[in-house]
């Protein structure tokens, strides 16, 4: 059984991606992306948050790790 310090970081880390994934889809001005680009890699940080969202959900704590997924 886990922690409540334990699930308080898994917590925090799912939100920690979350961030993460929010500043990964703003394109940086010397690296310009094409909108096909842009779009793919929205699309796989889209995927990965809801695989995050649904081992939390189902208390899979191992799946649950964000720095394991990216």
């Amino acid at each position: 059984m886990l922690s409540s310090d334990e699930i308080a970081r898994l917590v925090k880390d799912f939100y920690q991606l979350s961030l993460t994934i929010d500043d990964h889809r703003r394109p940086l001005p010397e690296q310009p992306w094409s909108e096909e680009d842009h779009q793919a890699r929205s699309n796989y940080l889209d995927q990965t948050l809801a695989e995050q969202r649904d081992a939390l959900r189902k208390s899979d704590f191992d799946k649950a790790n964000p720095a394991a997924q990216l």
